[in-house]
């Protein structure tokens, strides 16, 4: 584990910001280190950490986008009920205008308003609410991803916002809404999911033929017939502390060349790996005396880090200085992201570096 990491000799040592891919202290990255700091002290609601289960469990829930940001308000007391607009000076008094005689704030008018204790009566939640209909609302929540069936909790909460749906029917529009909404909620639920898969079967197909046009058009168009082109791919075995390294040799998308595959030690991460084989991949061209105008990879973060001009700072940074001048001796070559199925022949030349390697 010592020989994998990487050390550079050459550059002098300098000050590390540990907490950015880059190396270098940004805005972003301290503003977050700074909150996590903050809220080891004093958690909020706003805080991750005591309530990643219940957020997490909330956002994957296959429930409509507006009923997830409606729970959040919920969640943090956010709902424009009467004690609300009451502290806000909207309202002159803070009465529920069904109970008359309680404030109406988030948690009554959800769980303890006369209104919403008859519509939970006839819900599958019964039980529970009368469990637990004297907490805030917050632990309401709380307690239900903890007690209640994970296929049931998109209907709990549906339910809910059910709740506040009808007190604003009834309080603005006059409407009659029936106590019994389960079968209401749940046809709700089942049209939601019906819509989903009808638009993903939709997005599905748009993706896939765009994915085909995409594979079949957009890379290739810059290739001509007399294009000469390297791919370089490498493989990681981090068992036997293996790096695979192949390079094909091109002219045009078909016509190979000429093409090589070596090993080395082990990297410490894919990136690196693949680091080593663009740098020496280049030395390879240049020793072989090959004229070059693109080199490919599929390593899309390396193309970004390499063609920017950014200044980094990270322990890759050395590797993508090296790789940059590299390239200064083929001043008409540039990098290019290219699809791994157009990468074929040097991800497999890298694998069989690998296997030499081993049977060695």
């Amino acid at each position: 584990m010592v020989l994998q990491i990487p050390i550079d000799p050459n550059p002098v040592d300098s000050l590390i910001w540990g907490f950015h891919q880059s190396g270098i202290i940004t805005i972003n990255s301290a503003y977050h280190l700074a909150s996590a700091a903050a809220n080891v002290t004093s958690p909020s609601s706003s805080d991750p950490n005591p309530f990643k289960i219940w957020w997490k469990t909330l956002w994957t829930l296959p429930i409509p986008p507006k009923i997830k940001h409606f729970t959040w308000k919920a969640f943090n007391h956010n709902l424009p009920c009467a004690l609300n607009l009451f502290h806000k000076k909207i309202l002159n008094e803070p009465f529920c205008h069904f109970c008359g005689g309680d404030p109406e704030s988030v948690t009554h008018v959800l769980i303890d308003c006369t209104r919403a204790r008859r519509v939970w009566k006839h819900s599958k939640f019964k039980n529970f609410h009368n469990d637990h209909r004297r907490v805030y609302i917050k632990e309401f929540y709380l307690q239900g991803i903890h007690l209640i069936p994970k296929e049931d909790l998109p209907l709990f909460v549906r339910s809910i916002w059910h709740i506040w749906n009808t007190r604003n029917s009834i309080l603005f529009q006059k409407s009659y809404v029936s106590n019994n909404v389960e079968e209401y909620v749940i046809n709700y639920l089942q049209e939601y999911k019906e819509a989903q898969k009808i638009h993903a079967a939709a997005d599905s197909v748009a993706t896939s033929h765009q994915q085909s046009f995409s594979s079949q058009s957009s890379v290739p168009c810059i290739i001509q017939e007399d294009t000469p082109a390297l791919s370089v791919d490498a493989a990681l075995d981090h068992d036997n502390c293996v790096t695979g390294l192949g390079f094909v040799f091109k002219i045009g998308l078909h016509r190979v060349v000429t093409s090589t595959k070596i090993h080395k030690p082990g990297a410490s991460t894919p990136i690196f790996a693949e680091s080593q084989a663009h740098l020496d991949g280049l030395a390879w061209c240049l020793s072989s005396q090959l004229k070059l105008e693109f080199m490919f990879t599929d390593c899309l973060n390396l193309v970004s880090k390499v063609n920017g001009h950014w200044k980094d700072q990270s322990t890759l940074s050395s590797l993508v200085l090296k790789i940059r001048h590299s390239f200064s001796n083929f001043p008409d070559a540039s990098l290019k992201y290219f699809p791994r199925q157009f990468n074929a022949n040097a991800h497999s030349l890298a694998k069989e570096a690998i296997r030499l390697r081993e049977e060695d």
